[in-house]
């Protein structure tokens, strides 16, 4: 994938976040800010990056990470307390800014 400089520099933003949540399984708890390559909406289908989602507030992290993709088109839409029991919240807040890609 090939990605036009010019392009990318009209979408770029510079945020510095303050107290936005991160959502990540207990079994990652030590670490996290780890990323892997997912398979995601947001992520490189050549792994030429890695994806970190970082949300405004809880609810919102809990419904982009624990529910958005696995019940989108489904009528049933249940999450079970043993699974949910199982992922943790971060509070992340950075020092600098980030230069983010905005989507138009």
């Amino acid at each position: 994938m090939t990605l036009d400089p010019d392009i990318l520099a009209d979408l770029a933003v510079e945020i510095t976040p303050k107290a936005y949540v991160r959502v990540t399984p207990m079994a990652h708890a030590a670490t996290p800010l780890g990323a892997g390559f997912g398979v995601t909406r947001f992520a490189s289908p050549t792994k030429a990056f890695k994806v970190i989602y970082l949300g405004q507030d809880l609810t919102t992290s809990v419904a982009e990470t624990l529910v958005r993709d696995r019940f989108q088109g489904k009528a049933n839409r249940k999450l079970l307390d043993v699974e949910a029991e199982t992922w943790g919240a971060t509070e992340i807040s950075a020092s600098a800014p980030l230069t983010l890609i905005a989507t138009p």
